[in-house]
């Protein structure tokens, strides 16, 4: 009688978890097709004055003029690529050059979606529509819709730190060669955005690093550069981009634009993060996360300080929208 009833309601609690997987799936497909939805508005939501800067050398690029020499821009020579790549086909406007962006904010979600360091699928899902409601709802107010070299590497971040660099502090024996391979091209490819990002990308390199993979990490990095050098040549002057991009932005704007250097980034980066209490707030969930994932990973503790060091390199600028690759990290 009692093995009977023990059966019974295990059958019920088997039916009852079925139901709930069930209704989740339908919650999570809904939430799919109501993000595309939003995500097709904001195609054509407010647009950014360095937007139209970035497509407009873009179709300058596209019908052969050279980057750095014959276009004047300072900017990294990867955030043209997609726009140059579109241009080929035809003349589009502001909203046919974010579709790009909207493709990399899909392969952002799915790569914390397929993140290894998932386990249960219903937090899977979650953790997912949390990072794609914060990404479509509250990021398009700092122009987090918009076709610019910030997204662009805040997106690239999501995908690094979620796919690679996490994983490779809390499982580094589960990883796969692929995603050697695929992190550290992306890694360096950063710096191809913008050389401000080349202490960031230091840092995940070293965070990242696995004796497993020491050669393969090295050529993936190494192969990255090549291929960005490749396209800077093949779109631009790479003299060009040594003066415009990496002597401009390093040494004469940050007379100008409130960038710093050197010791001088400790102080501002401090001064950044207490800023309002928003800005505190969002620091002590990032030293949270850092300390959670060093007790994690025990064995790689210093590593997760990298991680930290890298992501605070991210507010050396006082504007808002210069500090979205710091926020897209803070989702991962």
């Amino acid at each position: 009688m009692i093995g009977r009833l023990i059966s019974q309601f295990s059958g019920l609690r088997c039916m009852n978890s079925r139901w709930i997987n069930n209704l989740s799936m339908i919650f999570f497909c809904a939430y799919i097709f109501c993000a595309i939805r939003y995500q097709f508005y904001l195609l054509d939501y407010f647009e950014w004055g360095d937007e139209s800067e970035t497509i407009v050398a873009a179709k300058m690029i596209a019908s052969g003029s050279k980057l750095y020499s014959e276009i004047f821009n300072h900017h990294g020579p990867l955030v043209f690529i997609p726009g140059v790549i579109l241009e080929m086909f035809g003349s589009f406007g502001v909203a046919g050059h974010r579709v790009f962006i909207a493709i990399l904010q899909i392969l952002a979600l799915l790569s914390i979606y397929s993140s290894p360091l998932f386990e249960s699928p219903s937090i899977r899902k979650l953790y997912t529509i949390i990072a794609g409601t914060v990404m479509l709802l509250y990021l398009p107010d700092i122009y987090g819709h918009t076709y610019i070299y910030q997204v662009m590497a805040g997106l690239l971040l999501i995908i690094i730190l979620a796919q690679y660099t996490i994983p490779a502090i809390l499982i580094p024996d589960k990883i796969e060669f692929w995603r050697v391979v695929v992190g550290n091209f992306l890694i360096s490819s950063l710096v191809f955005l913008s050389v401000a990002y080349s202490i960031l990308a230091i840092f995940l390199f070293l965070a990242s690093l696995n004796k497993r993979f020491v050669g393969v990490t090295l050529i993936s990095a190494m192969g990255g550069a090549v291929v960005n050098i490749a396209l800077l040549a093949l779109i631009g002057s790479i003299p060009g981009f040594i003066a415009f991009h990496i002597y401009l932005n390093s040494n004469i704007l940050p007379l100008y634009n409130g960038a710093e250097m050197g010791l001088r980034l400790v102080k501002y980066s401090f001064s950044s993060i207490t800023a309002d209490f928003a800005q505190f707030s969002a620091v002590l969930l990032l030293l949270a996360s850092i300390s959670r994932l060093g007790n994690l990973g025990s064995k790689n503790w210093y590593r997760a300080v990298f991680v930290l060091f890298g992501i605070l390199s991210l507010l050396t600028r006082e504007a808002e929208f210069h500090k979205l690759p710091y926020y897209y990290a803070l989702l991962a």
